[in-house]
C-alpha cells in the first residue's frame, strides 16, 4: 500500500456556535487547497465531528493511530493545533509520537512544520494574522493561552532534545 497524508479534521458540538468558519467542510478545503499549494497528491481525510477535542479517544483519531502504526501514513495535516486537540501537552506528546514514526506533522495556519529546522522540536510563535478580529473575537483569551501553552510545551521539547544530542 502507498504512503499517504491523513487530513485531520475534528469539531466538537460546542465549536458549532461559530459557524462555517471552523466547520468540517471549510476545514476539508482548507487542507486540500494545503495539499494541492504543497505538492501532496495522496491523501485521505478522517474526520471527527461532534467530538470533544480535550482527549484523544475519537474514532476518526484512533484511526489515524492505526494507519501510522500500520506504516500506511508518513504525514498528519492539520487545519491548526486547536482542530487537534484543546489539550495541549497531550498535543505535544502526539506529536513527538509522530516524530518517532518518522511521520511528519503540519499545522498549517499555525504555519507549524515537525521537520523545519526552525521548528524541530520547537514551536513557532502563533503568527495567523488577525486573530483578535471577527468571530475570533470569543475566542482570544483561549488563544492566547494556547499560545504561550504551545511555545512552552515545544520550547520544552527542544531543550531535551538538545540535551541529548549533546556530547560532553
Amino acid at each position: 500500500m502507498q504512503k499517504h497524508a491523513a487530513l485531520y479534521c475534528r469539531l466538537s458540538v460546542d465549536d458549532g456556535s461559530f459557524g462555517g468558519s471552523v466547520s468540517i467542510e471549510t476545514q476539508k478545503n482548507l487542507l486540500e487547497q494545503y495539499c494541492q499549494s504543497h505538492g501532496i497528491t495522496s491523501y485521505e481525510f478522517y474526520c471527527d465531528d461532534g467530538y470533544s477535542g480535550t482527549n484523544f479517544n475519537r474514532p476518526a483519531f484512533q484511526r489515524v493511530l492505526s494507519d501510522v502504526h500500520a506504516g500506511n501514513i508518513n504525514l498528519v495535516i492539520v487545519k491548526d493545533l486547536s482542530r487537534f486537540g484543546r489539550n495541549y501537552v497531550e498535543v505535544g506528546l502526539q506529536v513527538e509520537h509522530f516524530k518517532e514514526q518518522n511521520v511528519r506533522f503540519i499545522a498549517a495556519d499555525d504555519h507549524y512544520d515537525s521537520t523545519s529546522l526552525i521548528h524541530r522540536g520547537g514551536f513557532s510563535l502563533y503568527t495567523s494574522g488577525n486573530d483578535c478580529l471577527t468571530h475570533r473575537e470569543q475566542l482570544t483569551f483561549h488563544n492566547t493561552k494556547v499560545k504561550y501553552i504551545n511555545k512552552f510545551i515545544f520550547t520544552q521539547i527542544a531543550a531535551r532534545q538538545l540535551i541529548s544530542d549533546a556530547s560532553f
